[in-house]
């Protein structure tokens, strides 16, 4: 019960962050590229980057893994432990703006999920514990 207390916490924290910030200072509150060694770039047919994957410099097991649109706008940022999703993940709609913030543990959604719309405002909220929804806040833009 104390880890769900700390984890609501911290995802309050997050979510407050990130909803005053632009995307680049909420990705640089996570991902500072000089604890990271970009490890490995994935190109498609034509060239473009799809993916790029960074290991933690003090702890290989510690990965961030960045997508790309077809456009070379970021698609998303998963931060892995081993191949399991664990920490933030971020994702972007094409265009680039934040549209999903969430929180994941041993590759389960846990704490607060936010959605946004295209101006970045949470339209949504949902709670996890364990990969499991326990609640949701519909329609936040109205409010």
């Amino acid at each position: 019960m104390r880890r769900y207390y700390l984890l609501t916490i911290f995802s309050f924290l997050l979510l407050f962050s990130c909803t005053s910030k632009s995307k680049v200072e909420c990705e640089e509150f996570f991902f500072n590229e000089n604890d990271y060694i970009l490890k490995q770039t994935k190109l498609g047919d034509f060239k473009q980057k799809l993916s790029e994957l960074y290991v933690k410099k003090e702890d290989q097991s510690k990965k961030v893994l960045k997508l790309f649109w077809h456009n070379d706008k970021i698609q998303a940022i998963i931060f892995l432990s081993g191949n399991e999703k664990n920490g933030p993940f971020f994702s972007y709609d094409t265009v680039g703006n934040l549209s999903y913030s969430g929180f994941y543990m041993k590759n389960k959604e846990t704490g607060i999920s936010c959605y946004y719309d295209n101006t970045g405002t949470i339209k949504k909220m949902k709670i996890y514990d364990n990969g499991k929804d326990i609640g949701e806040i519909n329609d936040l833009s109205t409010r």
